[in-house]
């Protein structure tokens, strides 16, 4: 009994100190690994201005490519209803209805499927600043805009564009070539194509060298070095029946 009495009197004794210098200890290495996790913040600061910038200066192109292609389907929407109105037999009339359905579709997917870059930086616009870690949110997600639009600058390069441009136009020329009219079919379907090439290949490209720029200035993405915020271990220490606890 003596000797348990003095074994838990020594450690009673010694509990204080220790669990204080265990407590001390443990919250340096999670205020390391933060450290590590985070970005420095003149550097967080620095990627940023960089991304805001060049997200802005990449809405001006997307919403000029947006515009000249809303007009060139326009000014083909109401040609094709003028020629079908004023047809006076069925080609001329398979001929107007099938340039305004197909430049009706190119209306169509420009409004439910616009190049994102044309929103500049605005989807950061309320997203809050005031701490490092709202910061690096605000970074992670500006990465990723731009990672976003710089795939849609891909599109031009990738074969179902392209594919599918030429297959509309190739049945919409076949129709009217059925109709009688294979001449009309087949002007129809090579204007078609051209100016579906001509929109596929100047749509906005600047996202895609900029993402380029933003890697190698930076070494690369912050994205891929660093986890979430909330990702980042934690520690907890309690006492125990059993002794000094500590849980990640």
């Amino acid at each position: 009994m003596r000797a348990s009495c003095y074994r838990c009197s020594r450690c009673t004794a010694g509990a204080g100190p220790r669990r204080v210098l265990v407590l001390a200890i443990l919250l340096d290495l999670v205020g390391a690994a933060d450290a590590e996790e985070r970005p420095p913040e003149d550097e967080v600061t620095a990627r940023l201005r960089f991304l805001e910038k060049r997200l802005e200066a990449e809405a001006p192109q997307a919403r000029a490519w947006h515009l000249g292609c809303s007009l060139v389907d326009i000014t083909g929407l109401g040609y094709g209803a003028i020629l079908a109105s004023r047809s006076s037999s069925r080609a001329q009339l398979g001929e107007g209805v099938v340039g305004a359905v197909t430049s009706l579709g190119g209306l169509v997917s420009l409004g439910v499927a616009p190049f994102h870059a044309a929103e500049g930086a605005r989807e950061l616009d309320g997203l809050p600043d005031g701490t490092p870690d709202e910061r690096e949110r605000r970074l992670l997600l500006a990465e990723s805009l731009l990672r976003r639009n710089a795939g849609e600058a891909e599109l031009r390069y990738q074969w179902k564009p392209h594919v599918f441009t030429m297959l509309i136009n190739v049945a919409g020329g076949a129709l009217i070539a059925a109709l009688g009219n294979w001449q009309g079919g087949l002007q129809s379907a090579g204007i078609g194509i051209a100016v579906g090439e001509v929109q596929i290949w100047t749509a906005p490209w600047k996202a895609r060298r900029d993402l380029q720029a933003y890697r190698m200035k930076f070494d690369g993405l912050a994205s891929a070095r660093t986890r979430p915020v909330a990702s980042v271990p934690r520690a907890s220490v309690r006492a125990g029946l059993t002794g000094l606890q500590v849980t990640f």
